[in-house]
């Protein structure tokens, strides 16, 4: 699935970039769980309100990334 070592491009030695990871971990880990309850209760193709959440999270998710990468000015 993923591990914690995927996230390499976050640099471990300053404290706001560890914190930046850590949070967006529990983004991560909150997103794949709401998709996993998601689809294990509507297999079919029916937009759930875990599927919602699931797609909140993402922009959640997507929101750190974005702050990290503005303050470490690391855009590609």
């Amino acid at each position: 699935m993923y591990s914690r070592s995927d996230l390499k491009w976050f640099s471990s030695d300053d404290e706001a970039d560890a914190v930046a990871a850590g949070d967006l971990m529990k983004a991560v880990e909150k997103l794949m769980f709401a998709v996993y309850v998601g689809w294990s209760y509507h297999p079919q193709p029916v937009v759930s309100s875990a599927e919602t959440a699931a797609i909140d999270m993402t922009d959640q998710a997507l929101r750190y990334i974005n702050a990290y990468l503005e303050a470490t000015d690391e855009r590609p």
